[in-house]
This record gives structure tokens, C-alpha cells and sequence, in this order.
């Protein structure tokens, strides 16, 4: 017999174990139930990436140190 107001449900803990074990299998899981994909992810920190490397390139090119150097 199990009391009422002690510890999840059995209902709510299988989900919670169900959820545990799909985020062990593919992290990415996580970002579809935010209604984000991986490949779109990827996407946007690659085009991310390139825009910052554009913008250090020309820096570096001309000799000048970054914040803090």
C-alpha cells in the first residue's frame, strides 16, 4: 500500500525513468522536445563559428592582439 504525499507516483516515476534513459541514448532528444532539431543546431554554431573566424581574420592579419593580450 502506498501513502499518499510520499514520493512520485508510479505513473510519473516510470515517465521520469523513460525520459532518463532516451537523454543516455541521444542527448539531442532534449533539443526536439524544445522544438529544435540537431541538424539545425549544428547548423547555426557552424554558421556562428564562420562569422567569428571572418571577423578575427582580418586582426590577426594585421598584427592586433585580442582582449586581454
Amino acid at each position: 500500500m502506498r501513502l499518499r504525499g510520499v514520493g512520485p507516483c508510479p505513473h510519473t516515476a516510470a515517465l521520469c525513468y523513460q525520459l532518463a534513459r532516451l537523454l543516455d541514448q541521444d542527448p539531442f532528444v532534449l533539443l526536439l522536445l524544445r522544438g529544435r532539431g540537431e541538424r539545425e543546431l549544428l547548423d547555426d554554431l557552424q554558421a556562428r563559428s564562420a562569422v567569428r573566424a571572418a571577423t578575427d581574420a582580418p586582426q590577426r592579419a594585421s598584427g592586433a592582439h585580442g582582449p586581454g593580450a
